[in-house]
């Protein structure tokens, strides 16, 4: 007597194992797509913060040569310059660096006592809970030195979107 063995062999997945699948995939883009748009934003500030270090050149050999801080947008380096809401000179992001933005829409240089301010504005948009992320640059000129620190004006809201040296301090604090 021939005894047929037939084994059925399973091709595919059951539905059962497709609706698993695609439940995970699910739960992990919810937690995945916030947290890449953030660190696309907190990448773009601190692409603002290099853009910003850059001008430490200039404002170091400018004190280097008068012995004072630059005091408008002239004698840092920059074409346009208008007024700032806070005092100094302040030009669109695109007047000063030479392109646009789609985070930063003004640059500002700011008298304080203590010192200066350069200051990158952003645009509001809902990406980052529209908040003016506001990173400052502060200039301070001690002795035969210029020092330089980044800060976010003391506002946690910022704190999410800038690279950790900036966190803490305002703009109006000279202590460092």
């Amino acid at each position: 007597m021939n005894t047929l063995n037939i084994q059925h062999k399973q091709h595919g997945f059951t539905l059962i194992e497709v609706m698993i699948t695609i439940a995970i995939l699910g739960i992990l883009t919810t937690m995945a797509v916030p947290s890449y748009k953030n660190y696309v934003v907190r990448a773009k500030v601190s692409e603002g913060l290099t853009m910003m270090s850059g001008t430490k050149t200039s404002i170091a050999s400018f004190y280097g040569a008068t012995g004072q801080l630059p005091e408008n947008f002239s004698e840092l380096g920059f074409v346009e310059a208008g007024g700032s809401a806070h005092g100094g000179d302040a030009g669109s992001f695109e007047s000063v660096y030479g392109f646009d933005s789609d985070i930063w829409r003004q640059v500002e240089w700011q008298p304080k006592s203590g010192g200066w301010i350069l200051v990158l504005r952003s645009k509001k948009k809902p990406a980052w809970d529209n908040v003016d992320i506001g990173l400052h640059l502060q200039v301070k000129a001690e002795g035969n030195q210029v020092r330089f620190r980044c800060v976010v004006n003391n506002r946690p809201t910022r704190r999410t979107w800038v690279p950790s040296q900036c966190h803490y301090g305002g703009v109006n604090q000279w202590n460092w």
